[in-house]
Protein backbone atom coordinates (compact mmCIF):
# COMPACT_ATOMS: atom_id res chain seq x y z
CA UNK A 1 0.00 0.00 0.00
CA UNK A 2 2.88 2.30 0.87
CA UNK A 3 4.47 1.69 -2.53
CA UNK A 4 1.21 2.50 -4.33
CA UNK A 5 0.94 5.78 -2.41
CA UNK A 6 4.50 6.73 -3.32
CA UNK A 7 3.93 5.88 -6.99
CA UNK A 8 0.67 7.87 -7.07
CA UNK A 9 2.34 10.89 -5.48
CA UNK A 10 5.16 10.68 -8.02
CA UNK A 11 2.70 10.60 -10.90
CA UNK A 12 0.94 13.67 -9.54
CA UNK A 13 4.25 15.50 -9.32
CA UNK A 14 5.13 14.57 -12.90
CA UNK A 15 1.70 15.72 -14.12
CA UNK A 16 2.15 19.01 -12.30
CA UNK A 17 5.53 19.61 -13.93
CA UNK A 18 4.20 18.74 -17.37
CA UNK A 19 1.22 21.03 -16.89
CA UNK A 20 3.44 23.96 -15.91
CA UNK A 21 5.55 23.39 -18.99
CA UNK A 22 2.63 23.80 -21.37
CA UNK A 23 3.23 26.67 -23.72
CA UNK A 24 0.66 29.17 -24.87
CA UNK A 25 -0.39 28.48 -28.45
CA UNK A 26 1.61 30.58 -30.85
CA UNK A 27 -0.16 33.34 -32.74
CA UNK A 28 0.33 33.04 -36.47
CA UNK A 29 1.66 36.47 -37.51
CA UNK A 30 0.35 35.93 -41.05
CA UNK A 31 -3.31 35.63 -39.92
CA UNK A 32 -5.75 38.49 -39.19
CA UNK A 33 -5.72 39.98 -35.69
CA UNK A 34 -7.93 42.32 -33.67
CA UNK A 35 -6.47 44.21 -30.71
CA UNK A 36 -8.06 46.53 -28.15
CA UNK A 37 -5.45 48.70 -26.52
CA UNK A 38 -5.54 48.45 -22.70
CA UNK A 39 -8.36 45.88 -22.89
CA UNK A 40 -6.75 42.84 -24.45
CA UNK A 41 -9.39 40.51 -22.99
CA UNK A 42 -12.21 42.53 -24.54
CA UNK A 43 -13.94 42.95 -21.19
CA UNK A 44 -17.15 44.98 -20.98
CA UNK A 45 -16.53 48.68 -20.33
CA UNK A 46 -18.85 51.25 -18.77
CA UNK A 47 -20.33 54.03 -20.89
CA UNK A 48 -18.93 57.23 -19.39
CA UNK A 49 -17.88 60.65 -20.60
CA UNK A 50 -14.48 60.51 -22.24
CA UNK A 51 -14.44 56.73 -22.68
CA UNK A 52 -12.21 55.29 -25.40
CA UNK A 53 -12.04 51.96 -27.16
CA UNK A 54 -9.07 52.06 -29.58
CA UNK A 55 -9.22 49.04 -31.90
CA UNK A 56 -6.54 48.00 -34.38
CA UNK A 57 -7.11 45.27 -36.95
CA UNK A 58 -4.43 43.75 -39.14
CA UNK A 59 -4.48 41.41 -42.13
CA UNK A 60 -0.86 40.79 -43.21
CA UNK A 61 -2.02 38.87 -46.30
CA UNK A 62 -4.28 41.70 -47.37
CA UNK A 63 -7.55 42.99 -45.93
CA UNK A 64 -10.69 41.80 -47.70
CA UNK A 65 -13.60 42.19 -45.24
CA UNK A 66 -13.97 44.55 -42.26
CA UNK A 67 -17.41 44.81 -40.65
CA UNK A 68 -18.96 45.86 -37.36
CA UNK A 69 -22.25 44.16 -36.52
CA UNK A 70 -24.29 45.83 -33.78
CA UNK A 71 -25.71 42.75 -32.06
CA UNK A 72 -27.05 44.90 -29.25
CA UNK A 73 -28.27 48.49 -29.37
CA UNK A 74 -30.86 50.12 -27.07
CA UNK A 75 -34.21 49.77 -28.83
CA UNK A 76 -34.85 53.51 -28.72
CA UNK A 77 -31.63 54.13 -30.68
CA UNK A 78 -31.90 51.34 -33.25
CA UNK A 79 -33.31 53.67 -35.91
CA UNK A 80 -30.43 56.10 -35.28
CA UNK A 81 -27.90 53.32 -35.80
CA UNK A 82 -29.59 52.23 -39.03
CA UNK A 83 -29.62 55.80 -40.31
CA UNK A 84 -25.81 55.76 -40.30
CA UNK A 85 -25.78 52.87 -42.79
CA UNK A 86 -25.96 53.43 -46.55
CA UNK A 87 -26.60 49.87 -47.81
CA UNK A 88 -30.27 49.04 -47.21
CA UNK A 89 -29.63 45.31 -46.89
CA UNK A 90 -27.37 45.98 -43.91
CA UNK A 91 -30.08 47.72 -41.92
CA UNK A 92 -32.30 45.89 -39.45
CA UNK A 93 -32.37 44.56 -35.88
CA UNK A 94 -28.62 44.04 -36.05
CA UNK A 95 -27.18 46.93 -38.09
CA UNK A 96 -24.08 45.96 -40.05
CA UNK A 97 -21.40 48.57 -40.73
CA UNK A 98 -19.40 47.41 -43.75
CA UNK A 99 -16.37 49.67 -43.60
CA UNK A 100 -15.09 48.62 -47.02
CA UNK A 101 -18.06 48.12 -49.34
CA UNK A 102 -20.72 50.49 -47.94
CA UNK A 103 -19.89 53.79 -49.64
CA UNK A 104 -22.53 55.59 -47.57
CA UNK A 105 -20.48 55.20 -44.39
CA UNK A 106 -17.94 57.76 -45.60
CA UNK A 107 -20.29 60.62 -44.68
CA UNK A 108 -21.50 59.10 -41.39
CA UNK A 109 -19.03 56.95 -39.43
CA UNK A 110 -16.26 58.36 -41.62
CA UNK A 111 -16.87 61.67 -39.87
CA UNK A 112 -16.41 59.85 -36.56
CA UNK A 113 -12.86 58.97 -37.53
CA UNK A 114 -13.48 55.53 -39.00
CA UNK A 115 -11.49 54.52 -42.10
CA UNK A 116 -13.89 53.52 -44.89
CA UNK A 117 -13.97 52.67 -48.56
CA UNK A 118 -12.61 50.16 -51.04
CA UNK A 119 -9.13 51.63 -50.72
CA UNK A 120 -8.86 49.54 -47.55
CA UNK A 121 -9.11 46.30 -49.53
CA UNK A 122 -5.73 44.64 -49.86
CA UNK A 123 -4.20 46.72 -47.10
CA UNK A 124 -1.51 44.85 -45.19
CA UNK A 125 -0.83 47.41 -42.46
CA UNK A 126 -2.97 48.06 -39.39
CA UNK A 127 -6.35 49.78 -39.57
CA UNK A 128 -7.31 51.68 -36.41
CA UNK A 129 -10.48 53.28 -35.09
CA UNK A 130 -12.07 54.21 -31.77
CA UNK A 131 -15.21 52.13 -31.34
CA UNK A 132 -16.35 54.35 -28.47
CA UNK A 133 -16.86 57.13 -31.00
CA UNK A 134 -19.45 55.00 -32.79
CA UNK A 135 -21.26 54.36 -29.50
CA UNK A 136 -21.26 58.10 -28.75
CA UNK A 137 -22.26 58.86 -32.34
CA UNK A 138 -25.34 56.66 -31.98
CA UNK A 139 -26.23 58.14 -28.60
CA UNK A 140 -25.70 61.72 -29.79
CA UNK A 141 -27.94 64.13 -27.89
CA UNK A 142 -30.26 61.32 -26.80
CA UNK A 143 -28.47 60.13 -23.66
CA UNK A 144 -31.82 60.23 -21.89
CA UNK A 145 -32.93 57.30 -24.07
CA UNK A 146 -30.13 55.08 -22.76
CA UNK A 147 -31.58 53.37 -19.71
CA UNK A 148 -29.97 51.60 -16.80
CA UNK A 149 -28.38 48.28 -17.87
CA UNK A 150 -28.73 49.12 -21.57
CA UNK A 151 -25.79 47.92 -23.62
CA UNK A 152 -24.09 48.13 -26.99
CA UNK A 153 -22.41 45.08 -28.47
CA UNK A 154 -20.36 45.06 -31.66
CA UNK A 155 -18.95 42.02 -33.39
CA UNK A 156 -15.76 43.01 -35.22
CA UNK A 157 -15.09 40.74 -38.20
CA UNK A 158 -11.91 40.71 -40.25
CA UNK A 159 -11.17 38.46 -43.22
CA UNK A 160 -8.07 38.51 -45.38
CA UNK A 161 -7.66 37.81 -49.09
CA UNK A 162 -6.59 34.23 -48.30
CA UNK A 163 -9.91 33.54 -46.56
CA UNK A 164 -8.57 33.60 -43.00
CA UNK A 165 -11.02 35.16 -40.56
CA UNK A 166 -10.99 36.64 -37.05
CA UNK A 167 -13.89 37.85 -34.90
CA UNK A 168 -14.00 39.71 -31.58
CA UNK A 169 -16.90 41.22 -29.65
CA UNK A 170 -16.72 44.58 -27.89
CA UNK A 171 -19.31 45.36 -25.23
CA UNK A 172 -20.35 48.66 -23.64
CA UNK A 173 -22.67 48.80 -20.61
CA UNK A 174 -24.62 51.71 -19.16
CA UNK A 175 -25.29 52.28 -15.48
CA UNK A 176 -27.61 55.21 -14.90
CA UNK A 177 -26.23 58.22 -13.05
CA UNK A 178 -27.32 58.75 -9.42
CA UNK A 179 -30.72 60.40 -9.01
CA UNK A 180 -30.96 63.18 -6.44
CA UNK A 181 -34.14 64.80 -5.18
CA UNK A 182 -34.37 67.88 -2.96
CA UNK A 183 -37.46 68.62 -0.84
CA UNK A 184 -38.17 71.48 -0.89
CA UNK A 185 -36.04 73.02 -3.62
CA UNK A 186 -36.48 76.56 -2.24
CA UNK A 187 -36.84 77.81 1.31
CA UNK A 188 -36.60 80.86 3.53
CA UNK A 189 -33.82 80.06 5.96
CA UNK A 190 -35.48 81.91 8.83
CA UNK A 191 -38.94 80.46 8.32
CA UNK A 192 -38.43 76.96 6.92
CA UNK A 193 -36.31 74.68 9.05
CA UNK A 194 -36.44 71.40 7.18
CA UNK A 195 -34.84 70.27 3.91
CA UNK A 196 -33.66 66.88 2.73
CA UNK A 197 -31.85 65.56 -0.32
CA UNK A 198 -32.16 61.87 -1.16
CA UNK A 199 -29.65 60.03 -3.32
CA UNK A 200 -30.44 56.82 -5.18
CA UNK A 201 -27.78 55.22 -7.34
CA UNK A 202 -27.54 52.10 -9.48
CA UNK A 203 -23.77 52.02 -8.92
CA UNK A 204 -22.17 52.27 -5.48
CA UNK A 205 -21.88 55.88 -4.29
CA UNK A 206 -18.25 56.94 -4.09
CA UNK A 207 -18.10 60.74 -3.69
CA UNK A 208 -20.40 63.40 -2.28
CA UNK A 209 -19.92 67.17 -2.46
CA UNK A 210 -21.73 70.39 -1.62
CA UNK A 211 -21.14 73.52 -3.69
CA UNK A 212 -22.17 76.88 -2.25
CA UNK A 213 -22.72 79.08 -5.29
CA UNK A 214 -22.07 82.85 -5.03
CA UNK A 215 -21.97 82.76 -1.23
CA UNK A 216 -22.13 85.89 0.89
CA UNK A 217 -19.23 86.83 3.16
CA UNK A 218 -21.11 85.28 6.05
CA UNK A 219 -21.55 81.94 4.28
CA UNK A 220 -17.92 81.94 3.10
CA UNK A 221 -16.84 82.41 6.70
CA UNK A 222 -19.17 79.63 7.78
CA UNK A 223 -17.66 77.24 5.22
CA UNK A 224 -14.04 78.30 5.79
CA UNK A 225 -14.33 77.15 9.40
CA UNK A 226 -15.41 73.72 8.26
CA UNK A 227 -13.50 72.77 5.10
CA UNK A 228 -10.16 73.19 3.35
CA UNK A 229 -11.52 74.92 0.23
CA UNK A 230 -10.74 78.61 -0.15
CA UNK A 231 -12.46 79.08 -3.53
CA UNK A 232 -14.99 81.81 -4.22
CA UNK A 233 -17.64 79.15 -4.81
CA UNK A 234 -16.30 76.57 -2.35
CA UNK A 235 -16.84 72.87 -2.98
CA UNK A 236 -17.17 70.90 0.24
CA UNK A 237 -15.76 67.41 -0.23
CA UNK A 238 -17.68 65.24 2.23
CA UNK A 239 -15.46 62.23 1.57
CA UNK A 240 -11.89 63.35 0.88
CA UNK A 241 -11.56 66.52 3.00
CA UNK A 242 -10.84 65.38 6.57
CA UNK A 243 -11.76 68.76 8.02
CA UNK A 244 -15.11 68.76 6.22
CA UNK A 245 -15.74 65.10 7.05
CA UNK A 246 -15.62 65.86 10.77
CA UNK A 247 -17.36 69.25 10.69
CA UNK A 248 -20.30 68.27 8.49
CA UNK A 249 -20.78 64.94 10.26
CA UNK A 250 -21.40 67.06 13.35
CA UNK A 251 -24.05 68.86 11.32
CA UNK A 252 -25.85 65.57 10.65
CA UNK A 253 -24.69 64.88 7.08
CA UNK A 254 -23.26 61.58 5.81
CA UNK A 255 -19.51 61.95 5.40
CA UNK A 256 -16.39 59.83 5.04
CA UNK A 257 -17.05 56.11 5.34
CA UNK A 258 -20.78 56.79 5.73
CA UNK A 259 -20.88 57.75 2.05
CA UNK A 260 -21.41 54.27 0.66
CA UNK A 261 -24.04 51.94 -0.71
CA UNK A 262 -26.69 52.92 -3.22
CA UNK A 263 -28.94 55.17 -1.13
CA UNK A 264 -28.24 58.20 1.05
CA UNK A 265 -30.31 60.82 2.78
CA UNK A 266 -28.97 64.27 3.60
CA UNK A 267 -30.97 66.00 6.34
CA UNK A 268 -30.05 69.68 6.35
CA UNK A 269 -31.89 70.52 9.60
CA UNK A 270 -28.75 70.95 11.73
CA UNK A 271 -26.89 72.74 8.94
CA UNK A 272 -29.73 75.23 8.47
CA UNK A 273 -30.02 75.75 12.22
CA UNK A 274 -26.30 76.53 12.45
CA UNK A 275 -26.50 78.89 9.46
CA UNK A 276 -29.25 80.81 11.25
CA UNK A 277 -26.96 81.29 14.22
CA UNK A 278 -23.85 82.34 12.32
CA UNK A 279 -25.01 84.22 9.20
CA UNK A 280 -25.97 87.89 9.36
CA UNK A 281 -29.72 88.48 9.37
CA UNK A 282 -29.77 92.15 8.38
CA UNK A 283 -29.05 91.64 4.67
CA UNK A 284 -31.43 89.97 2.21
CA UNK A 285 -29.83 87.57 -0.26
CA UNK A 286 -30.38 84.37 -2.20
CA UNK A 287 -27.93 81.47 -2.41
CA UNK A 288 -27.83 78.00 -3.88
CA UNK A 289 -26.40 74.79 -2.49
CA UNK A 290 -25.78 72.07 -5.09
CA UNK A 291 -25.37 68.50 -3.94
CA UNK A 292 -23.42 66.22 -6.30
CA UNK A 293 -23.10 62.44 -5.94
CA UNK A 294 -20.65 60.39 -7.99
CA UNK A 295 -20.83 56.62 -8.31
CA UNK A 296 -18.02 54.09 -8.73
CA UNK A 297 -18.39 54.34 -12.53
CA UNK A 298 -17.79 58.09 -12.54
CA UNK A 299 -21.45 58.92 -13.19
CA UNK A 300 -22.71 62.10 -11.49
CA UNK A 301 -26.11 63.28 -10.35
CA UNK A 302 -27.12 66.68 -8.96
CA UNK A 303 -29.81 68.43 -6.94
CA UNK A 304 -29.96 72.06 -5.83
CA UNK A 305 -31.56 73.88 -2.93
CA UNK A 306 -32.11 77.65 -3.06
CA UNK A 307 -31.81 79.46 0.27
CA UNK A 308 -33.42 82.86 0.70
CA UNK A 309 -32.16 85.15 3.44
CA UNK A 310 -34.83 87.74 4.18
CA UNK A 311 -33.56 90.64 6.27
CA UNK A 312 -35.10 90.75 9.70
Amino acid sequence: MKKITIIFASLLAVCSVLSSCKKEPKVDPTKPSIAWEENSGFGTIEIIDGMKAPITVTAPQGLDVLTLTANAVPTALLATANNLIGTSANKGDKPLFDLIDDAGLATTVGKLGFPTGTSLRGRTTGVSFDLARLVNGIIGDNAVLVKNNDSFEFEIRVRDTAGNEMKKTARFHNTSAPELKAEPTELDLFIDGACTVTVKAEGKIKDLTLTFETPSAGIRSFIAKRCSSTATNPVVDLVGDEKAVTAFADLGLPTGSKVTGKELKLDFSKLLSQLKMEVEQNVSSTHKITVAATDENGKKGYASVTLRFIAR
